[in-house]
């Protein structure tokens, strides 16, 4: 038998923060609640082509053919759509009688608002009112779903055409068309819309640290939206999580294109669990991640070793060989002490059994030990000694190895 063997520390983890880098999260509560209630943004790379072409209606001298004019301007691949620049010059309407053909004043231009959604919208000059119809490829768009449309009045003939797309996919990018005409001529501006990572994964529900089975079980989980399917990867530092018997990752396809991901770990401690914990959500698009940080707080007047557990051998007072377990904790508040044999069961005092708990002289210090007498190989296996009170619990596993054949002949009727 060894002298002392290395005892495994074991404390219910109270996780403190979990947050997601994508989402800028904060340990604060208040703001981690005001997150909760807005919906992450989609912010995502937009660039655009934009042509506006107008025609206008001439009459010929002699009053009966129509002769058409033809003017445009462009802007290629922007990528700040807030600040374009228009470099040609605003095109005069021409006049006519009782009306003004349509005329774009100024350079179309393509916004991403503050709720995510799209626009796309013109500026034009018209008499009488234009109508105004809106075509992807060659196709109208309807009003309804993601799409609304609206014409603004400006006065003195100004108007603003708008297109919406709200919830936003990589599908979107493509040609878009604004047609306008009235009596004295038409006009269109032509976008050419180009999305990339609108549909990489976004957070239907926040990241967080929970915990269940009395916290012996913690649990980091969170769900996201993909669109296109994704993957998800766990890592904890550099190295990628893998499954074993007390960590489980748990993926989950649920309904709308939701994938609830969650990485569960059974009996955590603070020397194998505790830091950075993160979930890579990733499609063709683009990724998520989602980030948490966890740490080991022990409530005030909870179960905490003092000292290191150790085996010892010795002689007890019959005369008989022993060995003891022994372990030195600081609680308040009563704290019981359970320990627990090697097959997982709750162990009781007998012949060969002996538990001792004593005062160690400071504040609310104590001394637990388990007296084992006459013991066995097949007392070999790892001991728990479970300490709880009101304010919390903790678990120290001590391994006993003893040489020497299983079946040592008879038995006292007394489990180990």
């Amino acid at each position: 038998m060894d002298d002392e063997r290395t005892p495994r520390e074991i404390k219910t983890p109270r996780p403190s923060t979990a947050s997601s880098e994508d989402l800028n999260s904060s340990s604060e509560e208040e703001e981690r609640e005001r997150r909760r209630k807005s919906p992450p943004i989609k912010q995502a790379s937009i660039s655009v082509e934009v042509t506006a072409t107008v025609e206008q209606t001439e009459p010929a001298e002699d009053g009966q053919h129509p002769a058409q004019q033809k003017r445009e301007f462009s802007v290629d691949d922007l990528s700040d759509l807030e600040d374009l620049q228009v470099d040609s010059k605003a095109y005069p309407a021409a006049t006519m009688p009782d009306g003004k053909a349509p005329h774009f004043p100024q350079q179309p231009v393509a916004r991403q608002n503050d709720d995510g959604s799209l626009e796309l919208e013109c500026f034009l000059e018209a008499a009488p009112l234009p109508d105004i119809k809106w075509f992807y490829d060659t196709t109208e768009i309807k009003q309804g779903g993601r799409f609304s449309y609206r014409l603004d009045n400006k006065g003195n003939d100004s108007f603003s055409a708008v297109l919406q797309i709200k919830d936003l996919a990589d599908s979107d990018a493509g040609a878009y068309r604004c047609a306008i005409v009235n009596p004295h001529g038409k006009g269109n501006a032509n976008f050419n819309l180009k999305l990339t990572g609108f549909s990489s994964p976004t957070f239907v529900e926040k990241p967080q640290i929970s915990s269940r089975d009395d916290g012996r079980v913690m649990v980091m989980e969170f769900r996201a939206k993909s669109i296109l399917k994704p993957t998800f990867v766990w890592q904890k530092g550099e190295e990628i999580v893998a499954e074993s018997d007390r960590v489980k990752i748990v993926l989950r396809e649920e309904a709308n294109q939701v994938y609830y991901a969650a990485l569960e770990i059974r009996e955590p401690t603070k020397e194998k669990d505790a830091g950075q914990f993160v979930c890579t959500a990733k499609n063709e698009s683009g990724k998520l991640t989602a980030t948490f940080t966890v740490k080991f707080e022990v409530p005030q007047g909870a179960p905490t070793f003092t000292r290191k557990p150790q085996i010892l051998q010795k002689t007890s007072d019959s005369g008989d060989p022993a060995i003891v377990f022994d372990i030195g904790f600081q609680a308040d508040r009563n704290p019981e002490v359970i320990w627990i044999n090697a097959k997982g069961k709750k162990m009781k005092e007998s012949t060969r059994i002996k538990f001792n708990l004593s005062p160690d002289g400071g504040a609310n210090t104590f001394t637990a030990q388990l007296e084992l007498k006459n013991y066995k190989a097949k007392d070999s296996g790892t001991y728990t000694c479970n300490i709880k009170n009101d304010a919390g619990e903790a678990n120290v596993e001590l391994t006993l190895n003893i040489e020497g054949p299983l079946d040592d002949g008879g038995d006292d009727g007394s489990e180990a």
